[in-house]
């Protein structure tokens, strides 16, 4: 025992001369925006001080600076790809410019910055700080969150390339500003206010209840809402552009040119009016009850269970449609008709067109009590055809048809032309009627009239 202490105290005096080892011991050899790093990972986890910290992370996955005004690099590589940033309270800067990886980010109280790289970035500019933060998206797609709701935003956000998210709470104050980049990129408000709202794209101003919330530049799609049946009003451009509402008052909405899309979780209100614009646009809309029918060509949508109302619904080219029951017509060009319904009657009219049920929406199983029924009639034009999983009647009219009737007992009828029928599980009937045509019953006892007949049973 008498050995061991000068043994001990030998080697302390060894480590003292070598420095520090671990975190210390390479941080005069880092720098990060050409400051001297204080730490530099050597594992994992890297926790600061109180105080300013400068931190190279090199490679490591995970970040806790506490507080301080401190300068992060992330740099290096990880194993999983992946780095979490916690700055804290304090003026911080992060910067992820030569991170080839994912980060979330919590840049925390105080006037923060962060600089994203390569791969997706996560940022939140913090959940109760109104101080200014910059924040800078990278090349990929990034997820931003900032501001408090009922405060002022002076942050100032710009979205890089890639496709990109802002969820925008409060109201943009002086300095403060939204830039999209390139890509297509969301714009989720929330506010504290409530009342007539405007989205208008083409003067990029977000006005609730007469107020300015926030305003913007390259951004192409908006979610939003309204509440105590108070009006929305969208203004498109050119670009293409999207609008998720759920809105409990009227809708007025004008695209512009572009490959446009509306979508709502309910029915348009009484007084509402949409225009698609030019380009090729698509209108989706869902209510959990009574009637949605959709005639492209004629621009109207006639809606409600007992008492039917009808919008005006003009120069949109597909659809998609969820309902107790629905009617959906297409117009003489090529047309995409999605359902999703207990009852369906869709007709493509002219044009190659596509129909189908939504086969990854619940809407069947939730809302329909006993197998669901469709009634599909392409029309002219070479068509692509597909039944539900209940009892159908398919009808490819003239031109090359492909019809499938998936599951249930289904009817299955070509028209005119060279047709492919295939009828899968249940008991089918299959009629090729004139042209060339091939049929295939798949499981079940299935009665085929066709040139080419396959699994046919009666």
């Amino acid at each position: 025992m008498r050995r061991t202490t000068p043994l001990t105290a030998a080697a302390l005096l060894v480590l003292t001369l070598l420095g520090p080892t671990g975190a210390a011991a390479s941080a005069a050899a880092e720098t990060c925006r050409g400051e001297v790093a204080t730490l530099v990972g050597a594992g994992q986890l890297i926790t600061g001080t109180e105080g300013r910290d400068v931190i190279v992370t090199n490679g490591a996955t995970r970040v806790v600076a506490v507080g301080g005004d401190d300068v992060i690099c992330l740099t290096g590589m990880s194993p999983s790809g992946h780095a979490t940033i916690d700055a804290g309270a304090g003026d911080d800067l992060v910067d992820g410019t030569a991170w080839r990886g994912s980060v979330q980010a919590e840049l925390g109280e105080g006037a923060d910055r962060f600089e994203g790289g390569d791969g997706e970035n996560v940022v939140a500019a913090g959940p109760a700080d109104t101080a200014r933060d910059v924040i800078i998206g990278g090349d990929a797609r990034d997820v931003v969150d900032t501001g408090v709701p009922g405060e002022p935003n002076a942050d100032v956000v710009d979205l890089g390339a890639g496709d990109d998210a802002l969820d925008y709470a409060g109201v943009m104050a002086p300095g403060g500003s939204i830039a999209g980049g390139d890509g297509v990129d969301e714009l989720l408000p929330s506010t504290s206010r409530s009342g007539a709202t405007t989205i208008d794209n083409a003067s990029g101003t977000l006005v609730v209840d007469q107020q300015v919330i926030a305003t913007w530049s390259g951004l192409e799609t908006f979610y939003t809402g309204t509440i105590g049946g108070a009006p929305l009003q969208f203004v498109g451009t050119a670009a293409d552009e999207a609008l998720v509402a759920r809105a409990s008052g009227p809708v007025d909405a004008s695209f512009g040119a572009g490959d446009d899309t509306l979508v709502a979780d309910e029915a348009p209100r009484a007084g509402s009016s949409i225009e698609g614009g030019r380009g090729h646009d698509g209108f989706y809309v869902t209510t959990e009850s009574g009637l949605l029918d959709l005639d492209l060509a004629r621009g109207r949508l006639v809606t409600g269970a007992e008492a039917r109302r009808t919008i005006p619904v003009t120069d949109f080219e597909n659809a998609s449609l969820y309902a107790h029951r629905v009617v959906l017509t297409g117009t003489r060009d090529g047309n995409s008709l999605t359902f999703g319904a207990c009852d369906a009657t869709v007709r493509g009219r002219g044009g190659a067109d596509t129909v189908q049920p939504d086969s990854e929406s619940m809407f069947e199983t939730v809302f329909c009590p006993r197998f669901p029924k469709a009634r599909v009639d392409g029309g002219r034009g070479d068509d692509d055809l597909r039944g539900t999983r209940g009892r159908d009647v398919l009808r490819g009219g003239t031109g090359n048809d492909r019809l499938d009737g998936r599951q249930g007992p289904d009817r299955l009828h070509g028209g005119a032309g060279r047709d492919e029928l295939r009828g899968r599980s249940g008991e089918d009937e299959l009629r090729g009627e004139s042209g060339r045509d091939r049929a295939d019953g798949g499981s079940g006892r299935d009665s085929c009239r066709a040139e080419r007949e396959r699994r046919c049973e009666r």
